[in-house]
C-alpha cells in the first residue's frame, strides 16, 4: 500500500478542471446568445435601412420624372410662344404665374 501514489491531488485537479470547463462553457453560451441577439438587431436595422433606401430611391425617381415632365411642358410652351404672340388670350393662371394680378387682366367679354 505504501507503493501506490496519492491520487487525491489528481482527483482534485480533475474536479477543478471540470469546474473551470463548466464555467467557461456557460460563459461561451452567454456570449453566443449576446452575439445572436446583436446579429438579429443588426439584421433588423439593415432591413429597415434597405426599406428606407428603397423608399427614398422611389421618391427620387418620382421627383425626377415630375421634373422632367415640368421641363418638357416649359419647353413646349416656349416653342409655341412665337406662333401665338399677340393673338392669345391669357388665362388667369398664366398672368398669376408671371406675377401679375388676375384682377388687372382685360376681359373682352365683360
Amino acid at each position: 500500500m505504501q507503493k501506490l501514489p496519492e491520487l487525491g491531488h489528481l482527483h482534485q485537479a480533475i474536479e477543478s478542471l471540470r469546474a473551470e470547463n463548466k464555467t467557461a462553457n456557460e460563459s461561451n453560451i452567454r456570449e453566443s446568445r449576446t452575439i445572436r441577439i446583436a446579429l438579429q438587431q443588426n439584421m433588423a436595422e439593415l432591413k429597415e435601412n434597405t426599406n428606407t433606401t428603397r423608399a427614398a430611391s422611389a421618391a427620387a425617381k418620382e421627383a425626377r420624372k415630375a421634373s422632367e415632365l415640368a421641363v418638357k411642358v416649359v419647353k413646349d410652351i416656349k416653342a409655341l410662344e412665337p406662333m401665338n404672340q399677340g393673338n392669345t388670350v391669357q388665362s388667369y393662371a398664366s398672368v398669376a404665374a408671371r406675377g401679375g394680378l388676375a384682377g388687372s387682366m382685360h376681359n373682352p367679354w365683360n
